[in-house]
């Protein structure tokens, strides 16, 4: 199967919101902050929400009906939920204050590894594709970001866990993305960080040391890195969102690097001042093709890689603002063949978990209970 071919089956964790956006109704849809997202890439109509309190909820039908799934779940503050690309009974929950936790069963039974101290403070995981030899199951590189140990892998499936800060000099990391996210590459994985005060740094996943750019990402801001995306088919293009105050003096904002890293421009300066809680690059509808979304100004959406940003719901007009704005979302049939996406999933600051059917015309409210 050609690399192309392999590209239109496998999409990232991510909603294409073309088209206009609904308006939710104002039900609250949940008791808790919503985290993350995650959906079944073989029976889309499972998925899994991350709660701040409430621990991991699962529907079996497209998020109409869900289900509390905590047994061995000790932690219930959960921030970063991850599965398995071809495996998907094997799920990954990172948690506040509990560890990591390890489902081989789609949810119904969580563990922690044997033995470990558990990794505090999880800011997010990643699986490496290229330890999947030949696609086959399981994965077995799974990286873990901690806001107050630093980055944690494991080489068996999430048995063991190793940390990894040989050369970091801040253990504060909020932020990891890793390339390749959509095929395999023989050139090796590569593993991104931020963390809190503007370091960027880079590895391979074989390497034994961090490298931090210089000048890098704190020549702009000290702000904290929490979200970071690399274009998926070229590695050296990557996008991070940022905390707090004035992107113009070092704040707020959607900074974009062309370089793996070394230098950064301001990509976007936000209107409001949120905490910019994700940026995501998505293909689509053709392979050449990169659509970037952001929960900024509620949402924003540039389809010229970061140099023109629209706020949705008119990106011909920006006056409309979609608020509040996200803080997790999923596309449900991101393994289908083709690129015909129209179910995606979002969590808004709000609490409101919501869905549309027809790639952002409209949204109705779901129950979170």
């Amino acid at each position: 199967m050609s690399p192309c071919r392999r590209l239109l089956r496998i999409l990232i964790l991510v909603p294409l919101l073309s088209g206009c956006w609904g308006s939710p109704s104002n039900e609250i849809s949940s008791t808790f902050d919503l985290k993350a997202i995650a959906v079944d890439p073989v029976t889309p109509t499972t998925l899994y929400v991350a709660t701040d309190g409430g621990g991991v909820v699962k529907s079996t039908d497209g998020g109409s009906t869900w289900a509390p799934i905590n047994n061995g779940l000790i932690d219930l503050k959960v921030t970063s939920l991850a599965i398995d690309w071809f495996t998907p009974s094997r799920i990954y929950a990172g948690t506040e204050n509990g560890g990591i936790f390890s489902s081989f069963d789609s949810g119904e039974t969580w563990s922690a590894p044997v033995g470990a101290t558990p990794i505090t403070d999880i800011r997010g995981i990643v699986i490496d594709r290229n330890s999947c030899p030949a696609n086959s199951p399981p994965c077995r590189g799974i990286y873990v970001a901690s806001q107050t140990s630093g980055v944690w892998g494991s080489i068996d499936g999430g048995s063991t866990y190793t940390q990894i800060n040989q050369s970091l000099p801040n253990p504060a990391v909020t932020a990891i993305a890793i390339y390749p996210n959509l095929i395999q590459d023989t050139t090796g994985s590569h593993l991104y960080i931020g963390t809190d005060g503007g370091g960027f740094f880079r590895r391979g996943t074989t390497e034994a040391q961090w490298n931090e750019a210089t000048p890098g990402l704190k020549a702009l801001t000290q702000e904290e890195i929490v979200s970071l995306a690399v274009n998926p088919q070229l590695e050296s293009e990557l996008y991070v969102g940022t905390s707090g105050g004035e992107a113009g003096s070092g704040g707020s904002g959607i900074y974009k690097s062309t370089d793996s890293g070394t230098t950064f421009n301001l990509s976007y300066d936000p209107k409001f001042k949120f905490t910019i809680f994700f940026v995501v690059p998505l293909i689509g509808p053709n392979t050449t093709d990169l659509t970037l979304y952001a929960g900024s100004d509620g949402i924003v959406r540039s389809v010229d890689r970061g140099g023109f940003w629209c706020i949705l719901l008119d990106c011909s007009t920006p006056l409309e603002i979609l608020q509040p704005g996200l803080t997790a979302f999923a596309v449900a049939d991101y393994m289908k063949t083709d690129i015909d996406h129209t179910t995606f999933y979002a969590a808004l600051f709000n609490r409101q978990f919501i869905k549309t059917t027809d790639g952002g015309q409209t949204w109705t409210t779901l129950r979170v209970q």
